[in-house]
């Protein structure tokens, strides 16, 4: 059993622990909300910059690139996982992504 004092103790850390924790969701909630914002803004600029090239290159009677691939929210989890290409026997040199 634990005594007045510790239990006061004990209690006082918990609450500590539940607001720490509250901040940091807080703070995962913000930053993710941030990175959403940036990526819809490259995005658009990607998005952009595929209609110059599509109208270059159909000046140049080239065909036009193919579809861009448009990145979701759920491609993050992704992102940092080698695929299976990326998995070869042949490894990549240091600073080449």
């Amino acid at each position: 059993m634990l005594n007045a004092d510790r239990k006061t103790e004990y209690e006082r850390l918990r609450q500590t622990a539940l607001a720490d924790l509250e901040a940091i969701d807080d703070e995962i909630a913000s930053e993710l909300a941030r990175i959403k914002k940036r990526l819809l803004e490259l995005q658009e600029e990607k998005k952009a910059l595929k209609q110059i090239l599509d109208g270059v290159a159909a000046r140049l009677g080239l065909p036009p690139q193919p579809p861009l691939k448009d990145l979701n929210l759920t491609d993050l989890g992704r992102l940092g996982t080698p695929s299976k290409e990326s998995s070869s026997s042949h490894p990549r040199p240091v600073g080449v992504p």
